[in-house]
């Protein structure tokens, strides 16, 4: 979840669930004999909605955060999202995803940053250009 939220996807929902993947339950050994204490393993379950523009960094940040390489790493579900609602605002789509802070104010200020850090580099001000990376996380 840190990944995410370094990587400005801030708004999420945990669930704590039990499920059974391939690792099925947890097998226990006791006096010489094994049983399976249940079918359901305790799993954490992240909800994000993101526009499209977003998803695949998202993907890419949870399978490299979440990635062991053992059973049990997890699976990344991705299905579309007809519309929603803010309900406090009454706004829809878009606006209503976005929240301040997020991932679009960090993209469209670290835009604002690159695009200084150009003009100053064209204008032989190099030097200076290198101190704009420390001001996208206080532009947000």
């Amino acid at each position: 979840m840190c990944s995410l939220n370094d990587a400005g996807f801030v708004g999420m929902t945990v669930s704590l669930v039990r499920g059974m993947g391939a690792q099925e339950g947890t097998v226990e050994r006791y006096a010489g004999s094994e049983f399976l204490l249940g079918d359901l393993v305790s799993k954490a379950k992240i909800d994000i909605t993101l526009s499209k523009g977003q998803v695949d960094e998202a993907v890419r940040t949870i399978c490299l955060s979440a990635h062991t390489g053992e059973t049990g790493d997890g699976k990344v579900f991705v299905y579309p999202v007809c519309d929603m609602v803010r309900i406090r605002t009454g706004e829809t789509g878009n606006d209503a995803e976005h929240m301040a802070g997020g991932y679009q104010d960090r993209y469209h200020a670290a835009v604002e940053v690159a695009e200084e850090v150009r003009r100053k580099s064209l204008s032989g001000e190099t030097a200076e250009a290198l101190v704009l990376r420390d001001k996208v996380d206080k532009r947000v």
